[in-house]
């Protein structure tokens, strides 16, 4: 039986198995936000995080020996569970494909890796936050390998109703 965390005063706490620490846990929350605050106890990640590497166990049993991509990854899991692992940042000002302090730069919209790259491609929120996510996901299938997944999150708040558009592109080049 996990061990109580005392950092949890919590509106919400249950007993459950965590996908990332991969033992039993307590799960809990100081605030009703539980999309950001529902901790495991040991591991301290959040729902999505957890998620993805339960949906991934479910899609794709196999994938710590495949060849995994993160886009902006937000913790250390898959890079240590897989020897197949790469992840990317978009860095502004720096062209895609290119590194900067030995960071890869990518940008979703324009990747610049070969066709069928990757078993697995993973973005965590982050689709929200490019122009044109069309562009992003039909890049995202063109690296994939054929039977490739994508598993992927996007924020949903329980009193936004409608989606507004928050930035605008006014001029943009192409890196490539």
């Amino acid at each position: 039986m996990p061990t109580y965390d005392n950092r949890f005063i919590s509106l919400l706490v249950r007993e459950g198995y965590c996908s990332i620490c991969q033992r039993d846990s307590r799960f809990g929350s100081g605030n009703d936000w539980l999309r950001d605050s529902y901790l495991c106890s040991h591991c301290r990640t959040i729902p999505r995080q957890r998620a993805t590497a339960e949906v991934l166990n479910l899609v794709q049993r196999n994938w710590r020996n495949l060849q995994l991509h993160e886009s902006s990854p937000s913790i250390d899991f898959y890079a240590v569970q897989c020897a197949g692992y790469s992840r990317p940042y978009y860095l502004e000002g720096v062209p895609p494909g290119t590194r900067k302090d030995g960071e890869l730069c990518q940008n979703l919209e324009y990747l610049t890796f070969a066709d069928c790259s990757f078993d697995v491609f993973i973005t965590q929120d982050v689709l929200e936050h490019v122009f044109n996510p069309d562009r992003a996901v039909r890049e995202i299938m063109r690296v994939l390998k054929p039977r490739g997944v994508h598993v992927f999150t996007a924020p949903k708040h329980k009193h936004v109703l409608l989606s507004r558009r928050r930035a605008r592109l006014i001029s943009w080049q192409s890196d490539r």
